[in-house]
């Protein structure tokens, strides 16, 4: 809760700033966010973070990547074990954004991408003499996204996304790294 009210003064203090939110194709964003409503359950170690490189193609349209991560541990009192739970994800993101009003914009996208959960066994035995919880579980990742982006110079933003990544709601930090041209662009 506490990232939260964080990140609702952080809104209202820069509130007032002007700038555009549309892109210039080619500049290149990097972003980081922290999940508020995690996939997994337990007591977080290492909430839900993701960090992400973005490059405008034109005003509207974006391309990236995107990583996350999150840890947690949880236990059982009935078996007396206790386990701690990773989970990670990689991929390519793209997603069209639509200026609403001045320094404001929303966009969608879609994520594809690889997804990794596994569960090591910290503390007890399991029953019989297994290590049922010493697995790993690899996905691909196919996923949806909106998110509402609010810029308060031409270096600086913030914004907020729901979607199935590496939490269910995320809010974050963008910055703007300029204008670049690709060499395959």
């Amino acid at each position: 809760m506490k990232t939260f009210k964080f990140f609702v003064i952080l809104f209202a203090f820069f509130g007032a700033s002007n700038l555009q939110a549309q892109f210039k194709s080619g500049e290149i964003f990097g972003g980081a966010s922290l999940g508020l409503i995690p996939q997994g359950t337990g007591d977080f170690t290492i909430p839900p973070i993701g960090l992400m490189a973005e490059y405008a193609i034109n005003k509207n349209m974006v391309g990236g990547f995107y990583a996350g991560y999150s840890s947690a541990e949880n236990q059982s009192d009935i078996f007396n074990l206790k386990w701690r739970d990773n989970f990670i994800i990689v991929g390519i993101r793209g997603s069209y954004n639509y200026e609403l009003v001045k320094n404001f914009d929303v966009y969608a996208g879609g994520f594809f991408g690889y997804s990794v959960a596994s569960s090591v066994l910290i503390e007890g035995d399991w029953p019989l003499g297994t290590n049922l919880l010493g697995l790993a579980v690899n996905d691909t990742r196919i996923a949806a996204f909106v998110g509402a982006r609010y810029l308060i110079d031409n270096r600086f933003g913030v914004f907020g996304e729901l979607g199935y990544g590496i939490s269910f709601i995320n809010l974050g930090v963008t910055v703007n790294f300029g204008r670049h041209e690709l060499p395959f662009m």
